[in-house]
């Protein structure tokens, strides 16, 4: 088994050769070892424990203390695609949330309606940096991906547009207070774009689930 001054290293599991003695060596070590199988490093532990802040801000330093440092990894794809799943299920609650900010402002209870909004922004926020960050882990444009819709076939970068509009038209009627103008965003043209987003979302993800893009 390889050693740190005495600390197993491992890789799902199994051994791991380091050269060097320190965290920084074992990272990159176990960070080669996992693109050599296609996957990449997810997780990384010390004696059964999320590596801290101050052993990554000192991971140039020798390891002390420490009996096994172990490393996980996960296929990109798998990992994607899971994410892409995650996000359109995000956007079934906050399709909930903006029914429920539209209902809320028409029985002019404005106080209810702040909570579910700032969820709905913060949904619609996590969707675009998961597109994002999934792009750059397959280096793949995801958004360009083009998936069967019920009007033929579109993309997320197509969609983005008219999504931008209706998260346009959101800030507006906040900021000039025009709660009408919120409610129709959030009960109308956000509720239309969710639903066509899930579709797309579940649409890239089945396909990077079945290898037709990414790594």
């Amino acid at each position: 088994m390889a050693h740190i001054h005495g600390m197993d290293v491992l890789l799902d599991g199994e051994p791991l050769r380091v050269e060097g003695n320190t965290l920084a060596a074992a990272m990159k070590a176990a960070a080669d070892a996992a693109r050599a199988r296609g996957r990449m490093i997810v997780e990384m532990k010390s004696d059964g424990r999320p590596i801290s802040d101050d052993q990554l801000a000192n991971a140039a330093g020798a390891m002390e203390g420490v009996g096994v440092l172990s490393f996980a990894s996960a296929d990109p794809s798998a990992l994607v695609s899971q994410s892409f799943v995650d996000a359109a299920e995000a956007l079934g609650g906050a399709m909930a949330d903006q029914m429920a900010v539209a209902d809320a402002i028409a029985a002019g209870q404005l106080d209810d309606a702040i909570e579910p909004l700032q969820r709905v922004i913060a949904t619609w926020q996590s969707v675009r940096e998961v597109v994002d960050r999934s792009s750059a882990v397959l280096g793949v444009r995801l958004a360009d991906v083009r998936v069967n819709v019920t009007e033929g076939a579109a993309t997320l970068n197509e969609a983005s547009t008219p999504l931008r509009e209706a998260l346009r038209a959101l800030r507006d009627g906040m900021e000039n207070e025009d709660w009408s103008a919120v409610s129709d965003a959030v009960g109308y043209d956000l509720d239309a774009q969710a639903k066509e987003w899930i579709v797309l979302l579940r649409g890239v993800a089945a396909k990077v689930r079945s290898s037709s893009v990414g790594a």
